[in-house]
């Protein structure tokens, strides 16, 4: 657990080629972790007790193996987080994804960043109430980001 006072590191690892700045998305990231952190949900939050959080930026065979492995779902998925500190996000998904929602593709990972470090900070998207309030709060804070 961090002392009190210090917040958790963000780390970015690029497992595949994203074409993406690394030290301005890490840099990004590291604001979206304090805009997450200034809204935690109170209360057995994992990020609470993490010193580090990694953010593996991968591809979409990786990131299907490991939906597979850990949720039982089979395909490719845009980002997994594990309460260990551990964000998975696929740079191919985003890629395609971006387009689609009008978006630069550097926003549209970091969008996926930010929603592992909500599910770290307590929120979930299981139902329709919590996907909304989560939704809103990842444009919440990806409006500041811009």
């Amino acid at each position: 657990m961090p002392p009190e006072g210090l917040r958790p590191r963000i780390l970015l690892f690029e497992h595949t080629r994203s074409g993406l700045p690394l030290p301005a998305l890490q840099a990004a990231a590291h604001r979206a972790l304090l805009l997450v952190l200034a809204h935690r949900r109170a209360g057995g939050d994992p990020l609470s007790c993490l010193d580090a959080i990694e953010v593996s930026l991968v591809d979409d065979p990786t990131i299907a193996r490991l939906h597979e492995e850990f949720l039982r779902v089979p395909g490719p998925t845009d980002v997994l987080t594990f309460d260990h500190g551990e964000i998975f996000v696929s740079v191919e998904t985003a890629a395609l994804q971006a387009p689609l929602h009008g978006a630069p593709y550097r926003d549209e990972v970091l969008l996926y960043i930010v929603h592992g470090l909500l599910h770290l900070a307590g929120y979930d998207d299981a139902d329709p109430d919590s996907a909304q309030t989560m939704a809103a709060l990842q444009e919440e804070i990806m409006a500041q980001l811009r």
